[in-house]
């Protein structure tokens, strides 16, 4: 496995433990297609299992700090899941904003926790 598949592995599982998500199987899989995506997740939320889909492409160059963003991101995608599944396509945006919110959120609480250390 290529050392750039390893960390992102590495803070899968990191950032699955933080977010208290051990109820959920989550798999990595590693991709060398194009996409204009640095991952994309793909669930069976009524089962507990997801997959999240890396791009090599993208995640061979990106910073911990964004790797961190995205995998936080790519989570709350988990966590909304059952509720997306249930609106219409039109409402992708929408998911898109709670999903970032929720990843601002997290993000911000941690590096608040790791300044007043």
């Amino acid at each position: 496995m290529e050392r750039y598949q390893s960390r992102v592995e590495r803070t899968v599982k990191r950032w699955q433990t933080v977010m208290d998500l051990g109820f959920v199987s989550i798999y990595n899989y590693f991709s060398d297609e194009e996409s204009k995506n640095i991952a994309e997740v793909m669930t069976n939320w009524e089962y507990r299992e997801a997959g999240i889909v890396w791009y090599n492409q993208h995640i061979r160059k990106i910073s911990q700090e964004h790797l961190d963003e995205t995998v936080v991101h790519e989570l709350g995608h988990i966590i909304v899941a059952p509720m997306s599944d249930h609106l219409p396509n039109k409402h992708h945006k929408l998911e898109e904003f709670v999903v970032e919110s929720i990843t601002k959120a997290i993000i911000g609480a941690r590096n608040g926790v790791q300044n007043t250390r």
